[in-house]
């Protein structure tokens, strides 16, 4: 009987020392852990795209092939062209007026200037309030223009040391018209263009203003009429159907050994 009781006191001995060596030793390291601060969690360094203009925009503006009867030509000023990052900054391609002829089958070249690198999406265009219609005959009038601003979306991603070409269109049928008395022509409020990067730089300044005779243009016409560039077949060009890549050719396969 006082063996079995010295056990169990031996037994309760050796549970109240683990207890005390929990309470003291092992607890306040969980405790501290649980209140542990968690670290914070790891931040994702955006760097901020270069304002610096190492990249050039070539901008040409076309009409369609047709035009109402008797007339020969629209004669408007763009005094200034700007061009959204999608960053949300906006740089100015040009704030010099130039003389764009709106006539059938013609394409102009009516901006080109540095810009800095980055992926664009919209582009501006500014129009002086007033211009000429010409018709066949030679006669000369004055047009209005209620709407003088218009916004050209797109989609390009532009690096460094390359060009942007794009060109839009403006066609010419419904657009005169008249208010209080005055003769108007309405531009629309937005178009598309389409897009191509150029492996290089190409600026010519002395360019801008330059129009070409060119039934039913598009971008790829107007790049090879002013650079002498083939940019055909379109991998990258967008917003027209006017070519189609070629099928790819297979991968060759090596001929079958005989044994």
């Amino acid at each position: 009987m006082k063996r079995s009781l010295k056990i169990a006191i031996f037994a309760l001995s050796a549970v109240a020392v683990l207890a005390l060596a929990w309470f003291a030793l092992i607890a306040p390291r969980l405790q501290n852990l649980a209140l542990a601060p968690k670290p914070a969690p790891a931040k994702t360094v955006v760097t901020p795209l270069s304002d610096e203009k190492y990249s050039a925009l070539s901008l040409y503006l076309a009409s369609p092939d047709s035009a109402p009867s008797g007339l020969a030509r629209v004669e408007l000023t763009l005094t200034k062209v700007e061009i959204t990052r999608n960053d949300g900054r906006v740089f100015t391609v040009s704030d010099q007026s130039v003389r764009v002829d709106l006539q059938k089958d013609t394409a102009m070249k009516v901006a080109n200037d540095l810009i800095p690198a980055g992926p664009y999406g919209k582009l501006k265009l500014h129009f002086a309030p007033t211009g000429n219609l010409m018709t066949d005959a030679g006669a000369a009038q004055i047009i209005f223009l209620p709407i003088q601003d218009v916004e050209v979306s797109f989609d390009a991603n532009l690096p460094t040391s390359r060009t942007l070409a794009a060109l839009t269109r403006i066609d010419l049928e419904s657009r005169l018209g008249a208010q209080n008395g005055v003769a108007t022509f309405t531009l629309p409020n937005k178009l598309t263009a389409e897009t191509y990067v150029l492996g290089g730089i190409f600026k010519n300044s002395r360019g801008i203003g330059t129009a070409w005779n060119l039934p039913n243009a598009t971008l790829v016409t107007a790049v090879k009429q002013d650079l002498n560039l083939d940019i055909a077949p379109p991998a990258a060009l967008s917003g027209t159907t006017d070519f189609i890549p070629a099928t790819a050719t297979p991968n060759p396969t090596a001929p079958a050994v005989k044994p």
